[in-house]
C-alpha cells in the first residue's frame, strides 16, 4: 500500500473510533471530566492525558471518563508512556499485551494490576 493509501486507512480507522465512542470530542470530554480548559491543558502538557487530532478536531479517549477505571491510575500510565505519539498511546491501552497475560492494559487496570501495567508501559515506551 502506498503512502496515500496508508493515510486514508488511518483516517478511516480514526473515524471508526469516533463513531464507536472510543474517542470523544474535546467539548464532551471537558464537560464530563469536570476540569477547565486550563487544567486539561496542564494535564496534557504533563502527559497525564492525551488527545488525537482528527480532521482538524481534537478527540480524547473515552476510557478516561469510564467509571470502571481509576482516573489517577490511567493518568499515571499515560505519564509513563511519556512523549509517545497519541496514536501509539491509544494502541498501548487498547491492545492485548503478552506482558499482561493477553489482557489489555485497561482490563489489567480494572483487575487492580497497576504495577504490571506500569511495567508494561515502561517496556512499550522504550521500544
Amino acid at each position: 500500500m502506498n503512502r496515500d493509501g496508508l493515510r486514508e486507512a488511518a483516517r478511516v480507522g480514526q473515524r471508526k473510533l469516533v463513531a464507536d465512542g472510543t474517542l470523544v470530542e474535546a467539548s464532551k470530554f471537558l464537560q464530563e471530566w469536570g476540569f477547565s480548559k486550563q487544567a486539561l491543558s496542564k494535564a496534557q502538557a504533563a502527559n497525564r492525558v492525551f488527545s488525537l487530532d482528527i480532521e482538524g478536531e481534537r478527540y480524547y479517549p473515552a476510557f478516561f471518563l469510564d467509571p470502571r477505571y481509576d482516573r489517577a491510575k490511567l493518568e499515571k500510565v499515560s505519564k509513563v508512556l511519556g512523549d509517545l505519539l497519541a496514536a501509539s498511546k491509544l494502541h498501548f491501552f487498547l491492545g492485548a499485551r503478552g506482558s499482561l497475560a493477553g489482557k489489555t492494559p485497561l482490563e489489567a487496570l480494572a483487575a487492580g494490576q497497576l504495577d504490571k501495567v506500569v511495567n508494561s508501559a515502561q517496556g512499550f515506551a522504550q521500544g
